[in-house]
């Protein structure tokens, strides 16, 4: 069990890590100015997810940036799983509601689909415009 907690922390340490360079690199980014510092407690707005979606995939969204009802909140997490949806991917078992409850390995694997599958998609498209421009240019 303790081996398991290490390996949980460990990537979740490492999540965090690579969602506060996402959100850092965000213009809004300076309105808020905060941290991930506990995944459970933090993307409960959607607010950080959000904007690390729009970093991800260099699309606005519109949202509350300031909830201060649940229903704001829900409403976030709903616009940011539909972003997700929108790009095709299948989230399965992923809703809003386990990322507002906090469960931690719901969480984790949401944050690994940002990281690989979006991240994927876009530098997948971005390969196919340097062939497109190679082929057009040889």
């Amino acid at each position: 069990m303790k081996i398991s907690t290490n390996k949980k922390e460990m990537q979740s340490k490492t999540f965090q890590n690579w969602f506060n360079s996402q959100i850092t690199q965000n213009i809004d980014f300076n309105l808020i100015c905060i941290k991930i510092t506990n995944f459970q407690t933090d993307l409960q707005d959607g607010i950080m997810l959000l904007l690390a979606l729009e970093t991800i995939t260099e699309e606005k969204n519109n949202f509350n940036r300031g909830p201060n009802l649940l229903l704001h909140s829900r409403k976030n997490l709903k616009k940011c799983f539909d972003s997700v949806r929108k790009t095709g991917i299948e989230l399965g078992e992923l809703s809003e509601e386990v990322i507002y409850n906090g469960n931690l390995h719901f969480i984790l694997d949401f944050i690994w689909i940002l990281i690989y599958q979006i991240k994927n998609k876009k530098n997948n498209k971005n390969q196919l415009l340097i062939k497109e421009w190679f082929n057009i240019m040889t």
